[in-house]
């Protein structure tokens, strides 16, 4: 109930709906990175619940867990994926669906990142690790250069008016900013929604398909590994990850895909 008020949800038992669980599974639940066996236990308990109040909206979504420990195996199909970046977005949105879906970055390393951390033809990024985090290169994607121009240019804009309306205001070192109250500009905040309600929530409104930061990373690490071919190495490398096990649970791996790589045997 807490995740769901710290979420501005409904909390009563039986006022929670459908909308909701898909919140909890699609995009809280990601962005905690909790297992898929602590998201089973919470959904589990939290029907439970909701029965005794005769509320039977989890029970009604019919709700198929996979035979996998992954953090959550959704992803996009390509014909998606196509739809979402030939969507009309601002520069913003589009930089930041860009290092989510092309380059496999987490909502967090968008999030945290500063502009010194742009360089010619790649970008650094700190990712997870222990003594604050482990630091990557990750090559430019064939458009990322011209994206970020564009994104810089409107995010200079941004800093010079709020500059003419408050001289003392300070550019925020931090890439990716977002106007506030009294024309004040900052960082997006890690712990609250402003990302998602800025970039994530209106692209999947328009678009009548669900999808989290979370579900963008995983489509960029199964597309390069399914479709463009890239070793399990070198993309556990550009998505940041310590062993090649955890890019597998990422990017996952179903029945068809199995059967055809039964088919290839040479024996």
């Amino acid at each position: 109930m807490a995740v769901l008020e710290e979420g501005e949800r409904p909390t009563l038992p039986y006022s929670i709906s459908e909308p909701d669980i898909r919140w909890l599974l699609f995009d809280e639940f990601p962005r905690r990175n909790f297992s898929f066996h602590t998201q089973k236990g919470y959904i589990f308990a939290l029907n439970q619940i909701m029965r005794y109040y005769d509320n039977n909206a989890i029970g009604k979504m019919h709700i198929r867990w996979p035979n996998s420990d992954s953090p959550n195996v959704d992803w996009l199909t390509f014909e998606q994926s196509e739809q979402l970046l030939l969507h009309p977005m601002d520069s913003l949105q589009a930089l930041a669906v860009h290092f989510e879906l092309c380059l496999g970055l987490r909502r967090g390393e968008c999030l945290s990142m500063k502009l010194s951390q742009i360089e010619a033809n790649h970008i650094r990024v700190l990712g997870k690790g222990r003594g604050g985090g482990k630091w990557r290169p990750v090559p430019f994607h064939r458009q990322t250069a011209g994206l970020i121009d564009d994104y810089l240019a409107d995010r200079a804009a941004v800093v010079r008016i709020a500059r003419k309306r408050r001289p003392s205001t300070q550019e925020p070192e931090e890439l990716f900013i977002a106007n506030q109250l009294g024309g004040r500009i900052g960082a997006f905040s890690s712990e609250g929604w402003g990302w998602d309600r800025r970039i994530i929530i209106p692209l999947r409104e328009a678009l009548g398909f669900h999808f989290s930061n979370h579900t963008l990373r995983r489509t960029f690490g199964r597309t390069m590994y399914y479709v463009a071919k890239v070793d399990i190495v070198t993309l556990a490398r550009i998505m940041g990850h310590e062993s090649t096990a955890m890019t597998l649970k990422y990017i996952g791996t179903d029945t068809d895909e199995m059967s055809a790589a039964m088919a290839k045997s040479p024996f």
